[in-house]
């Protein structure tokens, strides 16, 4: 129903306040489906965050550890017992991944394992003594 003044001139309704926000809301749809496509549908992680495990098992009594941490630094751990793993989140640091462990004694075997965000991505054997399983991966966005 059309309101009309003393001079019969047309005036729209008046407008609710969702009419008045609809280009907002519905530019704010759009982007939120343009993320979803991208980071559900595509795979891509448009955070650039991913979740790191590093893992060595197996029947070797000690082991040394040397690895890349979060930051894109090298540490290294002696005198360690199986199992072993290392969690970290990365956002900016480094994009190489690397682990290696060595058999401090003179028997036993050891496997160490990448996995980004729960998946396994690299992996390396070796049985003996002294002898030194190391894996790397490049992560690339």
């Amino acid at each position: 129903m059309e309101e009309q003044n003393d001079l019969d001139v047309n005036i729209p309704p008046k407008t609710p306040f969702m009419k008045k926000t609809h280009p907002i809301l519905s530019t704010v749809l759009i982007i939120f489906i343009i993320y979803i496509v991208i980071k559900i549908i595509l795979g891509v992680d448009v955070n650039n965050k991913y979740e790191v495990e590093y893992e060595i098992n197996g029947s070797a009594r000690s082991v040394s550890i040397t690895y890349v941490n979060d930051s894109g630094g090298t540490e290294q751990i002696n005198d360690v017992t199986l199992p072993w793993s290392k969690y970290f989140t990365n956002c900016s640091g480094s994009k190489t991944l690397y682990i290696a462990a060595q058999n401090e004694g003179y028997s036993g075997e050891l496997t160490v394992n990448i996995y980004k965000d729960h998946n396994l991505i690299k992996s390396a054997h070796s049985e003996g003594q002294f002898v030194i399983a190391s894996t790397s991966a490049r992560i690339d966005e």
